[in-house]
């Protein structure tokens, strides 16, 4: 069975993303699950494609992204974060492990 990281692995390199999700949803992993995994690496165009191939909106596929990415961020980060902080420092104060 294909993992998701050499899903992703493959789509680095440039494979054909068409055949990839195919190949891995014929090996039994949800189709949802497999586009999720490409937010943030495949072209916004062609997972959009593939996202309404198989069903989805792109919006299906970002929220779960987003709540992945929030599970792994300190609650206490989210909860600081201020508009008018610099990415500098929101960065540096990520990479401390503190909220500014």
């Amino acid at each position: 069975m294909m993992s998701t990281t050499t899903l992703l692995d493959a789509a680095d390199r440039g494979e054909n993303l068409t055949d990839l999700v195919d190949l891995a949803v014929s090996q039994g992993h949800h189709p949802l699950d497999v586009l999720v995994s490409m937010v943030g690496r495949a072209r916004p165009e062609e997972l959009d494609r593939l996202a309404k191939q198989h069903g989805f909106t792109i919006k299906d596929l970002v929220r779960p992204w987003l709540d992945a990415v929030a599970e792994r961020t300190p609650l206490r980060v989210i909860r600081t974060a201020r508009p008018h902080t610099s990415k500098r420092r929101a960065t540096l104060s990520l990479v401390q492990g503190k909220a500014r």
